[in-house]
């Protein structure tokens, strides 16, 4: 029998990242026409992500309080209308700048849809499933949203920022009509705090997660590097088309629908426990970021293929052990510090890898390579910690 709620919140996640997705083979290029340093290219990217480190621990706390489904909807709705400016404005860099702002606002699908699926888990095995699944839909739209993104660009550079703006709309209507409420444990006297540091002080405060905070901000640095140079790398290094990227990005997405859809579930979870399966992950990412240092489309696609499946295993296990420390009433609120952490490493990421990118074509992996080695030794530090204190995750 289908889970009505997980169908619905299934869907939404689908919708959001497939429009995610379509753009993602396109923005860099069609930026590339409008602004030529690939520095100033990069720094666009981090105007959402700076909007969503304010808001995400907001949200987060908010769906603590009110509930998940009032901001799922809020947080589709201001995906909607952001896209909308942004696609009907295009010929204007403010435009873009205001559409890409009430975009980042409003950013709280994917946390508050990780906490939804969390409400509803009955045991640690399930949480961690659970957040899988959205890990494999992530992947499925993907493998769609790039490949799809890449074959309207042939029309026109537009064409993806317009079906964007239509999918987050049906998506809005969606969700209000279908996305029933699960939390259970909503704190209706708790005060929201406006100071996106404050909860995440209190989260590095907790020494049960710390290094697990630090070990996230890690991954995160290192996937939005990956993700913000990447179309503009294969551009540069190889003339890669749209089209193209689209292509490898979908090829990305298989991987990871592949890895959390099946495997994690009837392999990973089954036979290996997750702190082993954490630190695995993070060896292959250092190793792909490697292979993607070399100058060569064969190992840029190993590469590729490698850190998705290292990434995919690292969101989930990361997340899930993140859920299972923090207390029930605030797990939306440490979703959300999570989901502000990964904003906050997205505006580092672009301004980094821009200034990378204009020093080496090669430079950003190389980083990324490094940066896994210390994540490497920190989560083996942490789950030592962990063990000593007689704590399972």
């Amino acid at each position: 029998m289908i889970n009505k709620q997980k169908l619905t919140i299934g869907l939404t996640v689908f919708v959001d990242v497939f429009g995610l997705g379509i753009i993602i083979p396109v923005l860099p290029i069609f930026l590339h026409d409008m602004i030529q340093s690939p520095f100033w290219i990069e720094m666009f990217f981090t105007i959402y992500a700076l909007c969503g480190f304010v808001a995400a621990p907001i949200l987060g706390a908010l769906s603590d309080r009110f509930g998940r489904r009032p901001i799922l909807i809020l947080s589709i709705a201001g995906t909607a209308i952001g896209w909308w400016i942004f696609s009907l404005g295009s010929s204007s860099i403010i435009f873009l700048v205001i559409g890409r702002i009430i975009d980042g606002i409003t950013s709280g699908n994917i946390s508050t849809a990780q906490s939804y699926l969390i409400d509803i888990s009955k045991d640690a095995k399930e949480r961690t499933a659970n957040l899988g699944m959205i890990g494999a839909i992530f992947g499925i739209a993907f493998i769609t949203g790039p490949a799809i993104g890449g074959l309207l660009s042939k029309i026109s550079l537009m064409t993806p920022f317009f079906i964007t703006s239509v999918l987050a709309t049906i998506n809005a209507i969606s969700a209000y009509f279908f996305l029933p409420e699960t939390n259970l444990n909503r704190d209706h006297s708790r005060k929201i705090s406006f100071n996106p540091f404050k909860d995440m002080t209190s989260a590095f405060a907790d020494t049960r997660i710390r290094l697990l905070l630090i070990v996230w901000g890690i991954y995160t640095l290192c996937f939005g590097l990956v993700q913000s140079v990447f179309s503009l790398y294969g551009h540069l290094a190889f003339d890669f088309s749209a089209t193209t990227n689209g292509v490898l990005m979908a090829v990305s997405g298989l991987v990871i629908a592949l890895n959390q859809g099946f495997l994690l579930k009837k392999v990973w979870l089954k036979y290996f426990p997750e702190k082993l399966l954490s630190i695995g992950s993070t060896i292959a990412l250092g190793i792909a970021y490697l292979f993607m240092a070399v100058h060569s489309i064969f190992f840029l696609v190993i590469g590729l293929i490698l850190s998705s499946f290292g990434q995919s295993l690292t969101r989930v296990l990361n997340n899930s052990a993140v859920s299972h420390l923090a207390p029930p009433h605030k797990v939306g609120q440490m979703m959300g510090v999570l989901q502000s952490i990964m904003f906050f490493t997205a505006i580092l990421s672009p301004i980094l890898g821009g200034i990378a990118l204009e020093y080496s074509l090669i430079l950003p992996w190389f980083i990324s390579a490094g940066l896994m080695l210390v994540a490497f030794v920190l989560l083996r530090i942490e789950y030592i910690q962990l063990k000593k204190a007689h704590i399972e995750i």
